[in-house]
């Protein structure tokens, strides 16, 4: 019976599946990048292209997408519905008011968007912060207080960031080319 209902569906109905277009053309070696984006969902129990999607995100970007995907792990464990106590929202625990500052017109519900927001966030807080990385994830955390707060928080996040690249990443010299702008 599904399969009738599959057939009619394609036969007659109008709808679109969504296509990912593994376009690693941007990236140094194809091989490389391809793996890794594999070896890290697999790490993580995570659809190939969600971390593709977070790969790509931090790319346009120009943040490190390891540093993005060791904040997602930390911040709502790849929970895309995860909601807190201060009504943070999703993979990247977007706040309303991180969302307004960042940018109002995307929608923190939506699970890109909110992966968008993130990324931007970090980005505008490492250009705050003059690339320092810690000081970044603790006003991530714990904002204005990020001075007495957030030191946990940062560890954390560093301590899942370093296992990525030990276990992981197969070339440190194109991968640090690329990403490692900022120092932990």
């Amino acid at each position: 019976m599904k399969r009738i209902v599959i057939l009619i569906m394609i036969l007659v109905g109008d709808f679109s599946l969504e296509t990912h277009d593994l376009n690693i053309k941007n990236y140094s070696s194809s091989d490389d990048w391809a793996v890794l984006i594999e070896n890290v969902a697999n790490h993580y129990k995570q659809d190939f292209w969600l971390i593709k999607d977070i790969f790509d995100i931090c790319l346009e970007y120009n943040v490190d997408p390891l540093l993005m995907i060791s904040l997602i792990k930390i911040e709502s464990d790849f929970v895309p519905t995860a909601l807190s106590r201060k009504n943070a929202y999703g993979y990247c625990q977007i706040t309303p008011i991180a969302n307004r500052d960042v940018d109002s017109k995307l929608n923190r519900y939506n699970k890109r968007e909110n992966i968008i927001l993130g990324v931007r966030f970090i980005k505008k807080l490492l250009g705050l912060f003059e690339g320092n990385i810690e000081n970044s994830l603790r006003y991530y955390n714990a904002g204005h207080d990020y001075i007495k707060k957030g030191e946990a928080y940062a560890k954390n996040i560093k301590r899942e960031y370093r296992m990525l690249n030990l276990l992981y990443v197969r070339n440190q010299i194109s991968y640090g080319k690329i990403y490692r702008k900022e120092t932990f």
